[in-house]
């Protein structure tokens, strides 16, 4: 009986975390602090759910000082209360609480990375992303993730020899990787590079073509577009729009009435 008692209370806990952290994903965030606040048993589990609810609904506040009165911490609490001031574009603080981290991991450098990229901190994000090894040894290495990270960063920026850079001494790509990169060529209006990127792509997909296909329609060059738009498998709204729009911007209203009708 007494084993079965404590199985139930652990279930019921595990209940009420994922309910908060559903709560706090939908933006009922009051919904959740009722939970919270009226279980008798919380776990470690429980804290880090409600600061991540806190943090995405803009209460970061709520999150750090949650963070500050937990009786126990793990990795994942100071991963939830940075990625808490990711979120929510606070620099310096996430940068403070990685500093204190006592263990990092991959995704604890990855969030930093993050948080710079995004705030256009690019010589910061470099810095860190520099500290990471190439190889695993005794520190996490830098994952796909890391290098998404500071190719995306240099896109955005159109710097685009240090984005090329990036990608070329990447030691593997994924989908991410090659569709980033042709987006940054169709940024600067490197079209041509741009296609010979997307003709070596070894799985080729939907956002990947139809930014190139967007780079030919910024262009008037429709009939490239229209060539990559015949070569995607399933269409989804985006591409479709984007070549209507193309032929009705050069004119070809017959073209972009007969492609609305499909």
């Amino acid at each position: 009986m007494k084993l079965r008692s404590i199985g139930e209370r652990g279930s019921q806990v595990f209940n009420q975390n994922l309910k908060i952290t559903r709560l706090g994903k939908s933006g009922r965030i009051d919904e959740a602090i009722k939970i919270f606040s009226q279980m008798a048993q919380r776990n470690t589990v429980t804290y880090n759910s409600m600061i991540s609810a806190y943090a995405k609904n803009g209460r970061v506040g709520n999150a750090r000082q949650l963070f500050d009165q937990m009786p126990q911490r793990n990795l994942v609490s100071w991963n939830s209360m940075i990625a808490g001031y990711v979120h929510n574009d606070r620099v310096e603080e996430a940068y403070r609480l990685f500093v204190d981290m006592p263990d990092r991991d991959l995704y604890s450098w990855t969030l930093m990375i993050t948080c710079y990229t995004r705030n256009s901190e690019l010589e910061k994000a470099r810095e860190l992303f520099n500290l990471l090894p190439d190889k695993r040894d005794t520190m996490p290495s830098r994952s796909v993730v890391s290098w998404n990270a500071m190719l995306a960063a240099y896109v955005r920026d159109h710097q685009i020899d240090k984005a090329i850079k990036i990608f070329r001494d990447m030691p593997e790509m994924d989908s991410v990787s090659w569709t980033t990169m042709i987006n940054g060529y169709v940024r600067v209006g490197k079209l041509d590079e741009a296609r010979q990127l997307l003709n070596r792509m070894p799985y080729r997909n939907i956002a990947a073509q139809t930014a190139m296909m967007s780079g030919y329609v910024q262009n008037g060059r429709m009939d490239e577009a229209s060539q990559i738009f015949n070569q995607i498998a399933i269409y989804d709204v985006v591409c479709w729009n984007t070549l209507i729009a193309g032929y009705a911007q050069c004119g070809e209203m017959v073209e972009a009435l007969s492609l609305f009708k499909k």
